[in-house]
């Protein structure tokens, strides 16, 4: 239904600050915008108001990031955008400051636990009883029908999370969206433990401050002007020296560098856990998510895996960046055009219905009921020129449209795998596969390829720029595809359109003349006009290749098998397009340097460690197997 205008929000809406009591005697700053005609005050079922048919539901957001602009009165933008749909249906908006960020009371930890370490006892006060008290405080005084919904994107989706799982009976629904579920195994800090160096560096240095004291100042960013990211970071040296001095002013940067396998520390802020645990009530949950998201893709796959066989779950993914479902004007990366209007049309037709049917009542009267809701709706990528592409105010894309999906579970089951082998003549095979899963002859017998990663001269994650920026996720790798220390493997022109969908499982069989190493692997869409679309990319440390949390040193000169799985991706590949697969074994600055000698501590690794490394592949051996539809 597209924005709301201030005047119209002002004239509507109400705005009060309160402090919200938690049971250890902190207090949470909390925002609460209420609709006009029906006041403020006590809650339903007290004489002097409506019924509780006629009065609205809550929407809660939480949040450690800043609730501006502070003040009474003055009106938070998302009320007119993301929110806009609540705003004129009269919903009771409540947006909270989680404790120890800006006024709100208390310590602030990242990504809090929510058990004990080693004990396995619910922490006394957490996140979950923070949301259990905030709901029942604002039951008792606000106008409300009883009922209450949750929703954060990112960082916020983490609460969402929590607010899942607390158990307070007026919960009905519950969206966590692109949530931060697991920083060591694929969301912002770490991808299979490998440390996203750029952003990691460039939001911890801002984020991960210690506040003083309760303020609604925003802590000032701490710019650094990069004419060129690569070679800023390049000119810092190694991860010591990146890391050492923020460690020693920053506590969770110290926490990062003292925990650098997959131990307790990280598996204890690992949300999702929580999800498979058996429970008497649940609300219904909508987990959102991207598949262009380069901060959170992994998150709301996990989230929804702990919870999909539930009757009351739901899940959402689109060609979006981190959070573009929330913004009207989404409609590309790079020069892929990506999901035009596609928000507007999931805001309006699939989220907003979602609390509806939880939240305003509307199961009491069959006439009401809405229509049943899809399971898992996703909508698809295509590797389309943004340039030449005119704009439409509305998501309504032929190919896209006939091929969104809408099904009672993820992944499909009517899919069938597709293993593209990597063989010696730079080209993916697919005549490798036989019936009996045996490799053929002609692949089984090919030489090895071989390129050397040079740590002072890594593979970039951009061409030239002053930062990384969401668009790498579908930006053109030709630039990748010149360079000696990648291995760039080219599909023939697909005849016919092959629709992927689904998880991107990796298997590759190398050999090192060193000890340790990153092996990186892109699935890539190949245009017409010679663009190399990035549709999926990621990373694996072969330390990590048996156990994340106990790595192993590589035999430097002996075959090893390494295999994980990519994010999943629900991508069109157009007639007269070539899928290819690049490999290599540094992408920086997106992703720190491994020494690439095995170290007990990589965070630790001093110039000396680093040395150049010698990366075999074994082709016949080595493929990437992906999902079609």
């Amino acid at each position: 239904m597209g924005a709301l205008t201030i005047n119209w929000v002002e004239e509507n809406y109400s705005k009060r600050e309160v402090m919200i009591p938690m049971r250890d005697g902190n207090s949470l700053y909390t925002a609460i915008y209420e609709p006009k005609d029906h006041g403020t005050g006590s809650a339903a079922g007290s004489s002097d108001q409506p019924s509780s048919a006629l009065l609205p539901p809550i929407l809660l957001l939480r949040t450690p990031f800043p609730l501006k602009p502070y003040g009474e009165g003055r009106m938070a933008s998302n009320l007119r955008e993301s929110l806009a749909n609540y705003a004129r249906e009269g919903y009771v908006i409540v947006q909270q400051n989680v404790r120890g960020t800006y006024l709100s009371e208390g310590n602030f930890v990242n990504v809090p636990p929510l058990r004990e370490q080693g004990t396995g006892m619910l922490i006394e006060t957490s996140e979950m009883t923070d949301t259990y008290d905030t709901v029942d405080w604002l039951l008792e005084n606000t106008r409300n029908n009883g009922k209450v919904g949750v929703k954060g994107m990112s960082y916020p989706g983490f609460y969402a999370t929590c607010a899942s799982l607390c158990g307070h009976p007026a919960i009905k629904a519950v969206s966590p969206q692109a949530p931060v579920t697991d920083w060591f195994m694929g969301d912002d800090i770490h991808h299979n433990g490998a440390l996203m160096l750029s952003d990691t560096y460039h939001f911890g240095r801002f984020f991960f401050r210690k506040r003083p004291h309760p303020t609604s100042r925003i802590l000032p960013t701490i710019q650094e002007n990069h004419k060129d990211v690569y070679k800023s970071f390049l000119k810092k040296g190694a991860i010591s020296k990146v890391l050492g001095p923020l460690a020693a002013r920053r506590e969770f940067f110290k926490d990062i560098v003292t925990h650098p396998d997959y131990d307790s520390f990280w598996q204890d802020r690992n949300a999702s856990v929580a999800l498979e645990e058996s429970r008497d009530r649940y609300p219904a949950m909508l987990v959102v998510g991207g598949t262009f998201d380069a901060e959170d893709g992994y998150g709301p796959l996990q989230c929804f895996n702990k919870i999909c066989e539930r009757e009351n779950a739901y899940l959402v993914l689109g060609p979006w960046s981190h959070g573009a479902w929330n913004h009207f004007d989404y409609d590309h990366l790079a020069d892929s055009a990506l999901g035009s209007g596609l928000s507007e049309y999931y805001l309006d037709t699939i989220e907003y219905p979602f609390f509806a049917y939880y939240l305003e009542g509307k199961t009491e009267d069959a006439a009401q009921l809405l229509a049943p809701f899809d399971k898992v709706r996703i909508f698809p990528s295509e590797a389309i020129s943004f340039e030449n592409k005119p704009k439409r105010s509305r998501w309504k894309n032929p190919i896209t449209e006939t091929l969104s999906i809408a099904s009672d579970s993820w992944p499909l089951q009517a899919t069938h795998p597709l293993r593209l082998y990597l063989t010696d003549g730079r080209k993916l095979s697919r005549r490798a596969q036989q019936p009996d899963g045996t490799v053929a002859a002609d692949v089984n017998n090919t030489a090895p390829l071989t390129y050397t990663s040079n740590p002072l001269r890594p593979v970039p994650a951009v061409e030239p720029s002053p930062y990384i920026s969401k668009h790498y996720m579908a930006a053109d790798q030709r630039f990748a595809s010149r360079r000696k220390d990648v291995l760039t493997f080219r599909g023939p022109k697909e005849k016919g359109t092959m629709v992927i969908c689904g998880p991107v499982r990796v298997s590759l069989n190398v050999k090192l003349s060193s000890t340790d190493a990153d092996m990186v692997v892109k699935l890539i869409d190949v245009r017409p006009d010679g663009y190399q679309m990035l549709v999926r990319g990621d990373i694996m440390p072969m330390r990590f290749r048996k156990s994340f949390e106990k790595p192993q040193a590589v035999k430097a000169g002996e075959p090893t098998l390494v295999q994980f799985t990519m994010n999943d991706v629900y991508h069109v590949i157009k007639p007269g397009h070539k899928l290819m697969v690049q490999v290599q074994s540094s992408w920086y600055p997106l992703f720190a340097m491994n020494p690439q000698k095995y170290v007990k501590n990589p965070y630790l690794a001093e110039t000396k460690d680093y040395t150049p490394c010698k990366v075999t592949l074994l082709p016949g051996e080595s493929y990437i197997e992906l999902q079609v539809l």
